[in-house]
């Protein structure tokens, strides 16, 4: 549906009825009302015809349905080593996972604050 800016139209007229009345002030509200009244009666609103929309499908819509399911589970996904460690092997052998963050050493020295 195509909406029409009518705006730029109805302050012309707004204008026109505040000139025609002599100018004055403060009645603004009043002519911008006369203005949207005289623009609907001049330019009445026209029935907007519906096309027949096509039928809904069930078996159409169930394989379209499926085919997208099928790709969003057989899309590969991108894997990251250094979050999870290495994947699993899919063929029964199980791969070593590397640790995800390096080992402390246990006897390592602990920083000693001197400011005294």
């Amino acid at each position: 549906m195509v909406k029409l800016d009518n705006a730029e139209a109805i302050r012309r007229l707004a204008y026109e009825i505040w000139e025609r009345e002599g100018r004055p002030s403060g009645r603004e509200h009043e002519h911008w009302a006369e203005a949207n009244r005289e623009f609907a009666k001049l330019n009445p609103p026209r029935p907007v015809l519906v096309k027949a929309q096509p039928r809904w499908n069930r078996v159409d819509a169930e394989r379209h349905e499926a085919e997208i399911l099928r790709r969003a589970l057989w899309t590969p996904e991108p894997f990251s080593a250094e979050l999870f460690g290495r994947e699993p092997s899919r063929f029964g052998r199980a791969r070593r996972a590397a640790p995800p963050f390096p080992a402390v050493a246990e006897s390592a020295p602990v920083a000693k604050d001197v400011r005294s």
